[in-house]
Formats: structure tokens, sequence, C-alpha cells
């Protein structure tokens, strides 16, 4: 794949087809993630009346979700006692029932643009303004859920030994970060001489 670049109003690329078909698989295994957490909301009388959607006060138990999930409020949650603060449980609950839906139909809606524009057997992509910007929200959940599965750090080398069995999707980890670090940097800084 090459870099991203500007021809006119769209952001273009030109993916060979195993890249396109490595994108589509993992956006379409998180789309398929997503689908089912929002198929686990509750059935609420209320909800379909006033049109409120309400979503699971829980976290994810699955440890990739929850990186995808995270809690909206945080506060006191971390106690030395390991007793948890019931108002501060009660708040993260109530948030997550409130707007979780929201952002499942975000994360869900970038998906679909992704697998609407990602060319199926390879070749150029070309996307508006709109469509790169859920390119880069897929690709940032496609990442997040990938570095969670391989337990990644902040202080991974740049390459792991061969030996390791991390190390071919590290390289998938690494390709993908670079491709949507590819795909900021055109639409942050298209404009600037000092970025050319």
């Amino acid at each position: 794949m090459n870099s991203w670049r500007r021809e006119g109003d769209r952001l273009v690329a030109t993916l060979a087809q195993q890249e396109a078909a490595l994108i589509r698989g993992m956006v379409d295994q998180i789309r398929d993630m997503l689908v089912g957490r929002a198929e686990e909301a509750p059935q609420d009388e209320l909800a379909e009346l006033t049109g409120i959607r309400t979503g699971p006060s829980l976290p994810p138990e699955n440890p990739i979700m929850a990186r995808l999930l995270p809690d909206f409020h945080r506060a006191g949650l971390d106690d030395p006692d390991g007793e948890l603060d019931a108002e501060h449980a009660n708040s993260a609950a109530a948030l997550r029932s409130l707007h979780e839906p929201a952002v499942l139909e975000a994360k869900t809606a970038a998906t679909t643009v992704v697998m609407e524009t990602c060319p199926v057997d390879g070749g150029i992509a070309r996307l508006t303004e709109a469509e790169a910007e859920s390119w880069v929200a897929a690709l940032n959940d496609v990442r997040i859920a990938l570095g969670t599965a391989l337990d990644l750090t902040d202080d991974m080398p740049d390459e792991l030994d061969p030996s390791d069995p991390r190390a071919p999707h590290y390289g998938v980890y690494q390709w993908l970060t670079w491709v949507q670090g590819s795909l900021v940097n055109e639409l942050l800084f298209d404009d600037d001489p000092a970025y050319d």
C-alpha cells in the first residue's frame, strides 16, 4: 500500500488484494463484536415509548470489548481496600446505560463505512473527509482490539523475536498503525508544506 494522498477533495490510496482483505476481515470482526454487544441491550418498554435507548449497565466481560467500551466514569473505582465506592459504581453504570448505545452506533457506523469503501479485491480507495474519519476511528478500534489480544505494552520493541508467537500479529498491528497514521497526517496536515 502506498501512503494516503490528496486528489482534489478525496483521500486516495491503492491497496493490494491481501491488504484490502486484511482490513476488511479485521473491521468486519469488530463490527460483529459491536453488533453482538448492542444485541445485549435490555428491552425497555419505556425506552420504546420515549425513544430514549438504554444499554447494559455493566461493562463487557470480554477484555477486548471492555477496552473498546471503557467506563464513562472511573473516579473512585480504584479503591485500595478492594471495595467499590457504591456512588461511583452507580454513576458508571448509569452513564454506561445511557451512552453506550450511541457509542456502539457510532463505532458500528464507522465499520460500515470501511466495508463500503475498501475495495473487496484490492485497488484504489477514494474517501471523502467524512469517510476518512470513519476509517481512522475503525482502524483505531481494530488496533485497540489487536493490542489487547496481543497484550501489547507501551515499552514494546519495534520488532519481536521471531520465535515470539505474537510476532506476525505484531507486524499487522504496526502496519495498521502506519495506515492509520498516514491517513491522519493527510487529514490534518495536507496544506502544511512542512509535511510534504
